[in-house]
């Protein structure tokens, strides 16, 4: 979306802070480290089965169907699986690792493909945002009870293809 664009665009790309101990100590103190590991539990608790949904239970938990594995998915997650997918499969057939190399510090196609991860990466983060966006956030906004009914959602396969898709084509571009 044109907001998520906009402000993505105002943020300096990420850097390195942490080279001393005393430095990990203040970032175990510090804000960023409590807005990044809510950051990470909110993704983690945008998953869950059928089973837990229907239950009374608040916990929640996320067990992964190989043949169907955007079940249990919110839409900013299949996002993100369709950009891992495209890059687990895709990338590595593109960049394979040089067998030859004798590099004393891993594989020289790692830099090849990494610098591919850092230039997709903002369209990758965009893309599962904007699905975040369109199919949780306004929605729950228009809902006269709050929407998602307690923050448990089942959603519509049909959204969560679309949001995969939009994903792979955003790490691929």
């Amino acid at each position: 979306s044109t907001a998520t664009s906009s402000s993505l665009a105002s943020v300096s790309p990420p850097r390195r802070f942490i080279y001393t101990m005393k430095d990990m100590n203040n970032f175990k103190h510090s804000p960023a480290k409590r807005d990044l590991l809510s950051f990470v539990t909110t993704l983690g608790r945008s998953t869950f089965t059928a089973s837990a949904s229907a239950s009374s239970s608040s916990s929640s938990s996320y067990i992964y169907n190989r043949s169907n594995p955007l079940v249990g998915l919110s839409p900013g997650m299949a996002s993100l699986h369709g950009s891992l997918n495209a890059i687990a499969t895709n990338w590595l057939r593109e960049i394979p690792p040089d067998a030859s190399a004798r590099a004393r510090f891993g594989n020289p196609k790692f830099k090849e493909w990494h610098e591919r991860l850092v230039r997709r990466s903002r369209s990758i983060i965009e893309c599962m945002m904007d699905c975040h966006v369109k199919y949780v956030v306004v929605p729950a906004s228009e809902d006269e009870d709050g929407g998602l009914n307690g923050g448990v959602e089942l959603w519509d396969m049909e959204v969560l293809e679309k949001c995969s898709l939009a994903g792979q084509r955003a790490a691929m571009e």
